[in-house]
């Protein structure tokens, strides 16, 4: 960490008024607190013991600004307050109060609480963050959580996945620059010399109504961070308590609901989901998440409708454009897929999900040269991208070129090691090329955190056939029946392992009993 204090330089006029770039995070326009008056947010976060109108530099003759930089490389964990200028190009994890300005640069990237008059996003920034002022979001910025703002322009191009509220501003008679949409602040001429006199009982209560909107904000930027570090049990907590001090809350509600659908209970999901539905309805965020569970559960008419509506008030919101892509290639309508995730890839060029939906319907409708390079794009900007990998993995095994494919498989299983579904893939692809015993592997240390997978179980029963070993192909499909007793294909492979073992009677037995329930199954 890097600690600089200087004097601050005087700046040309012009230079006030260029345009920001996403890497490089301008300089702040300097604030004073005659120009405007102190923000409900600062008088909260600043020490009750210290009266916010002596605690800004402004206010303090002489004092030099007070500038911090976490450079690239470096890693800061803890709290950073009472700084006018803070950039950050490595890693910063904590809470950052009583400051003026923030920059996450490109590469940079911010996790916990922060609140500050403005700041400049072009790295990434999860949790919760409060600006009273203006926020910039860049294209190469990623920002997950909860944002509140005062005012906020988005670039086109960035990964956007947060509950964003704009910031209500209490007392306030006549339009402001917030509500103008203009970048200058109020002229000296019509600002307010000193601050009006405060009304205690008013005054009591927009503190006590940004106390409690920091609670929540924190309560819900702790959840975040403890679901990322895949401790789900506090995360679960912690949303509770949220949605306990703040009912609406749509997104701590998706949350819940995503947490229940994680370890199965699709009741409870199907519960949060029906409730993030509804409220606050400019919570799309949320929305689009209760969709997807809602989908997931099988009511698809409500999910598209909930989609739809937000397509109403926002015709290129990508979330709503993908969810009724996936609900179009559910129902087979691969065309409409298509034009569905193009629309949201014309309106979200970097989304990389978007583009690896999209690849994959070309994928499937056999425009394999359209998938692999949209797929490669992705990796482009990401190079670990589980998704794209597992495409080009799926595309170069479509086309025989197995060891290609391997590649690829393994690449997508180092970024998602506890994927069965992947492995699997991996594992039936070296099987392909002749690879048994690493194919046995593959499929044993699935097995061993996933007792019941059923892929893992048949593709081991399959290996053991090949192996000649009857008995051990008697047992992994015996397994896999057990795990997945509807299936009519393993059914016929369990009495094709019987009738080879020689046990003819309950090959026999299990045979009319798929006819039964399929007499159409010509394998049987």
């Amino acid at each position: 960490m890097l600690l600089l204090r200087k004097k601050p330089e005087p700046q040309p006029a012009s230079e006030a008024a260029e345009a920001r770039t996403s890497e490089v995070p301008p300089e702040p326009t300097p604030q004073t607190d005659v120009d405007e008056a102190p923000s409900i947010l600062h008088a909260i976060a600043l020490p009750e013991k210290v009266p916010a109108a002596k605690t800004t530099a402004a206010n303090i003759p002489n004092q030099p600004e007070r500038h911090l930089h976490i450079a690239k490389g470096i890693s800061f964990r803890g709290e950073i307050a009472g700084c006018d200028r803070l950039v950050i190009d490595g890693a910063v994890e904590g809470e950052i109060k009583v400051c003026r300005y923030i920059a996450v640069s490109k590469g940079g990237s911010f996790k916990g609480i922060a609140g500050t008059d403005q700041a400049d996003i072009a790295g990434s920034c999860a949790g919760s963050l409060t600006v009273e002022k203006k926020l910039f979001i860049a294209r190469t910025a990623h920002v997950f959580g909860s944002v509140h703002y005062g005012r906020l322009s988005i670039e086109e191009g960035c990964e956007l996945d947060a509950d964003l509220r704009q910031l209500k501003r209490q007392g306030e008679g006549q339009a402001s620059a917030e509500e103008t949409g203009s970048d200058q602040a109020p002229s000296k001429e019509d600002a307010t010399p000193y601050p009006a006199a405060e009304d205690p009982v008013t005054d009591a209560e927009v503190k006590g109504d940004a106390v409690e909107r920091l609670d929540v904000d924190s309560l819900f930027a702790a959840a975040v961070a403890a679901r990322d570090l895949s401790r789900f049990d506090e995360a679960e907590s912690l949303f509770k308590q949220v949605a306990a001090k703040s009912p609406d809350h749509a997104a701590a509600l998706a949350n819940l609901g995503g947490l229940a659908r994680r370890r199965g209970d699709r009741v409870e999901a199907l519960a949060h989901a029906e409730v993030a539905a509804d409220p606050d309805p400019q919570n799309v965020g949320g929305r689009c998440k209760a969709a997807a569970m809602l989908h997931e559960a099988g009511r698809t008419d409500e999910a598209e409708a909930i989609y739809k509506s937000v397509l109403e008030a926002d015709p290129k919101h990508v979330g709503a454009l993908s969810g009724l892509g996936r609900l179009a290639h559910q129902r087979g309508d691969r065309a409409g897929a298509l034009a569905y995730f193009e629309a949201a890839l014309k309106a979200d060029s970097r989304d990389t999900a978007v583009r690896c939906d999209l690849a994959r319907i070309m994928r499937e409708v056999f425009r394999f040269g359209e998938a692999e390079a949209m797929y490669k794009s992705v990796l482009e900007i990401d190079k670990e991208h589980v998704d794209a990998l597992t495409g080009l993995g799926h595309i170069a095994r479509q086309r025989g070129e197995l060891d290609a494919a391997i590649a690829y498989f393994e690449a997508a299983s180092k970024g998602a090691s506890i994927n069965p579904e992947l492995r699997c893939e991996l594992a039936a692809t070296l099987r392909e090329a002749s690879r048994f015993d690493e194919a046995e592997r593959v499929l044993r240390a699935v097995v061993e955190t996933h007792p019941q997978h059923v892929a893992a179980l048949t593709g081991l029963g399959h290996l053991a056939r090949q192996r000649a070993d009857r008995s051990a192909t008697l047992r992994w499909f015996e397994a896999a029946v057990a795990a997945e007793p509807a299936d009519i294909s393993i059914r016929v492979e369990f009495a094709r392992a019987l009738r080879q073992h020689g046990e003819f009677a309950r090959a026999r037995q299990v045979i009319e009993k798929v006819l039964n329930d399929e007499p159409r199954a010509a394998r049987a």
